[in-house]
């Protein structure tokens, strides 16, 4: 009982530190692209989840792993950075549904 509590512990271990690197990598990556109060709001989160990670505690886990799935900064901070992205490559003529052959990526014809 005492290895399936313990391999129970480990496994939402895992996923708080899932969640955890992913909010990390959003905030290395577009640290300049997110607004200061939801960047701050994410930082404060990735914390709390590494301190309950080392924590140890199956509960503590859990309930920070359900905290950080059910926030939604993380998904309004995506949004926004898609969004940017998306503008931007607009604003470029690279827009992905661009219809025009001319500006896009494509290789040359195979009968070269």
């Amino acid at each position: 009982q005492e290895d399936a509590k313990r391999k129970e512990t480990i496994e939402n271990k895992n996923k708080l530190d899932d969640i955890v690197f992913q909010m990390e990598k959003l905030v290395k990556e577009n640290g300049e692209k997110i607004p200061a109060d939801k960047k701050t709001k994410m930082e404060e989160l990735i914390e709390e989840g590494k301190k309950a990670s080392q924590a140890d505690d199956l509960d503590q886990i859990k309930s920070t792993w359900e905290k950080l799935s059910k926030d939604t900064t993380m998904q309004e901070v995506m949004q926004a950075v898609y969004a940017e992205q998306a503008s931007a490559a607009q604003s470029e003529g690279a827009a992905p549904n661009n219809n025009d052959p001319a500006s896009t990526d494509s290789e040359p014809a195979a009968d070269e």
